[in-house]
C-alpha cells in the first residue's frame, strides 16, 4: 500500500510541473483501488458526505476537469476515525476539454476505496448508468439538484453533510430579463439547456424538498461561484442550510482546493457544521492570500432575521435622507458584481454601507447584526469588505426592473424594506 500511495504522490507531482491534464487516476476506469476495499460508511467515529453539484457544462469546464481528476480524486481520505466521502454529480460538454473527453452526465462516489461510477441512480427522470455517455441531465433544473441531494442523503447516511454548487455564479435572482441590462444572476448556467439557471427560488425549492424528507437542514452549503455571499441569498436558504460558505467577490477560475479541503476536514477534531464551513473558508484564504480583490466569508443563517429586522429600519430611514449623501456613501464602499466593467457594480458590501451613513438611525444595528452573522471573513479587496454584500447599484442608473417586479420570487425582495427603498433610489 505505501509503494502504492508513492506512485500516486510522484504521478500528481508530475501533473501540477505538466501544461497538460495527466491526473494520476482517470475516473474512466472502473475498480480504481477495488482490490483493496476497506470498511465503508458508518464504521467511524464521525461521518461526513460532500455532494458536489459540478456543472461543467459550461465554459469552465476544463476548471472542473482539474477540480475532479486532480483535486477530488488526488485527495488523501485516508483517516483513523472519519469516513469521508465525495458524491459528485458531473456534467460536462463537448468543446472546452479535451482531457478524458466524454460529455453527458456521470455520479462518481470518492472516497479512501477510491473512485466509483456508479449507476442505477434515478435523478430527474433519468436512470444514470454506470458505462457509456447517453444521460444528460439539466444541471440549471432545480429538480436536478433536489434529485441528487436526495440520493446522497438516502444512500450515504452521515453526521454532516456539505453541498458543493460549483459553477458561474453572480447573485439573487435568474436567468436573463428585460430591464434595462438583462444581466443573468444565479447559479449553475447549463449551455446544454438552453442556458438554463438556478436562481435562489429553485435552489430554496430543491433543499426545502430534503429537509422535508430528511428532517434535517445541510450542514453547510459551498458556493464555489461567484458574488454568492449576500443577503438576499443568505435570507432565501435560512431554513434550509445552517452554515454558507462564500465569496461577495469574484472567484477565481480554479475556485477552492480541494486537496486541501479534504486534508482540512481529516484533521478537524469534531467535524461540527462551523467547524467544517470555517476550514472550507480558511482553505479559499490559505489559496488565495496573494491574489488582489478576493473575499472568503462564513455566514451563520440563524442570525439572518436579526440583520433583515435592523436592514428594514435602516431603509425605511434612507428614504428620509439627501440622495446625493447615498450616493457618495455607495460611491465610497466596495462594489461587487461588476460584469459592464469596474466603474459600474451591482452589489455593495452592507456593513461599510451602512458605516458610511452611521447617521442615519439604525445604521449601528446593522453594523452589529452583520459582525453576528459572519462568523469568519477574509479580504484583499480595497475598499475593505466585511463578509455579506447586498443589492445596490452603482451609478443608481442600473437598478434592474426585475429587483423591484421581483418575478423570480426572491424572499428577501418580497419580505424586507430594502426593496423600496431601491424603488425610491431608482426615482431621485
Amino acid at each position: 500500500m505505501k509503494k502504492l500511495l508513492l506512485i500516486i504522490f510522484i504521478s500528481l507531482i508530475l501533473f501540477q510541473c505538466s501544461n497538460e491534464y495527466n491526473p494520476y487516476s482517470p475516473a474512466s476506469k472502473e475498480g480504481f483501488f477495488q482490490e483493496q476495499l476497506l470498511p465503508y460508511l458508518g464504521k467511524k467515529d464521525q461521518s461526513l458526505v460532500v455532494l458536489v453539484y459540478l456543472n461543467c457544462a459550461n465554459d469552465l469546464e476544463s476548471y472542473g476537469v482539474y477540480d475532479f481528476y486532480v483535486e477530488m480524486q488526488g485527495g488523501d481520505f485516508l483517516s483513523p476515525d472519519k469516513e469521508i466521502t465525495f458524491l459528485v454529480l458531473m456534467d460536462r460538454i463537448i468543446g472546452y476539454s479535451s482531457y478524458d473527453d466524454w460529455a453527458g452526465t456521470r455520479l462518481y462516489e470518492i472516497n479512501r476505496n477510491g473512485t466509483r461510477r456508479l449507476g442505477n441512480a434515478s435523478i430527474n427522470g433519468v436512470t444514470l448508468q454506470s458505462s457509456g455517455d447517453s444521460d444528460e441531465l439539466n444541471m440549471g433544473d432545480y429538480k436536478t439538484l433536489q434529485d441528487f441531494i436526495y440520493y446522497g442523503m438516502n444512500h450515504y447516511p452521515a453526521d454532516q453533510y456539505i453541498l458543493d454548487i460549483w459553477n458561474h455564479g453572480d447573485g439573487w435572482k435568474g436567468p436573463g430579463g428585460t430591464d434595462r441590462t438583462g444581466l443573468m444572476k444565479g447559479v449553475s448556467w447549463d449551455e446544454e439547456s438552453a442556458n438554463d439557471y438556478l436562481h435562489m427560488d429553485e435552489v430554496q425549492q430543491a433543499l426545502q424538498y430534503n429537509v422535508n424528507a430528511f428532517g434535517r437542514k445541510i450542514d453547510c452549503l459551498y458556493f464555489d461561484a461567484c458574488v454568492m455571499q449576500m443577503i438576499e441569498v443568505a435570507y432565501e436558504l435560512k431554513d434550509v442550510v445552517k452554515y454558507l460558505a462564500a465569496s461577495q467577490a469574484s472567484v477565481p477560475a480554479y475556485g477552492g482546493d480541494y486537496l486541501d479541503m479534504i486534508a482540512r476536514f481529516k484533521d478537524l477534531a469534531n467535524l461540527t457544521p462551523l467547524n467544517l464551513a470555517i476550514e472550507i473558508h480558511n482553505s479559499y484564504e490559505y489559496q488565495y492570500q496573494s491574489t488582489a480583490d478576493v473575499t472568503s466569508s462564513v455566514v451563520d443563517t440563524s442570525y439572518v432575521d436579526t440583520l433583515v429586522n435592523a436592514i428594514n429600519i435602516f431603509a425605511q430611514n434612507l428614504t428620509n435622507t439627501n440622495i446625493l449623501a447615498i450616493t457618495n456613501a455607495r460611491k465610497n464602499v466596495k462594489g461587487f458584481y461588476c460584469p459592464l466593467g469596474a466603474e459600474i457594480s451591482f452589489h455593495a458590501d452592507l456593513y461599510y454601507f451602512a458605516q458610511e451613513m452611521n447617521a442615519v438611525t439604525g445604521s449601528d444595528n446593522v453594523r452589529n447584526a452583520v459582525l453576528q452573522i459572519v462568523k469568519d471573513n477574509f479580504y484583499t479587496t480595497s475598499p475593505a469588505s466585511k463578509g455579506i454584500s447586498i443589492y445596490l447599484p452603482f451609478p443608481k442608473d442600473y437598478v434592474e426592473a426585475e429587483y423591484i417586479g421581483n418575478p423570480y420570487n426572491i424572499d428577501f425582495i418580497a419580505g424586507s424594506q430594502w426593496r423600496d427603498f431601491i424603488q425610491w433610489y431608482d426615482n431621485q
